[in-house]
């Protein structure tokens, strides 16, 4: 069975186990020919991008196992250091285009929370 598959059709079972009602629309996800597109657009690139960038370094799900003190720095004291001004996505855009990407996925909520839009549901989010 196709990786893509089996990881959709683990999903599926996972939802009922849960007790959701499946709706049929549900099935109609599992396209072989999305698969196909996908992979036929070749490079691209995914952007993890957050505030966790102001220390410098890559960290991968660094709130598991962390210390209280750590935790209520990262939480409270990064966000606040973190001011894109000169974000500018329609350079990366261009960047990305330059170099014969075909596609671009940029993360809008990470694993901790912080969102890299404006939502008026949470305070932490960009200002």
């Amino acid at each position: 069975m196709e990786k893509w598959l089996s990881s959709i059709l683990a999903g599926i079972l996972c939802l009922n186990l849960a007790g959701k009602d499946l709706n049929a629309d549900l099935y109609n996800l599992i396209k072989p020919e999305r698969e196909t597109w996908f992979t036929e657009l070749g490079f691209g690139m995914f952007i993890h991008w957050s505030y966790d960038v102001v220390l410098g370094t890559v960290i991968s799900h660094s709130m598991v196992g962390a210390s209280e003190d750590y935790l209520d720095r990262y939480v409270n004291e990064l966000p606040q250091r973190f001011n894109p001004q000169k974000f500018d996505p329609g350079q990366w855009a261009l960047m990305a285009k330059n170099a014969g990407m075909k596609y671009m996925v940029f993360t809008t909520k990470h694993h901790n929370g912080f969102c890299m839009f404006y939502t008026k549901t949470t305070e932490y989010n960009l200002i």
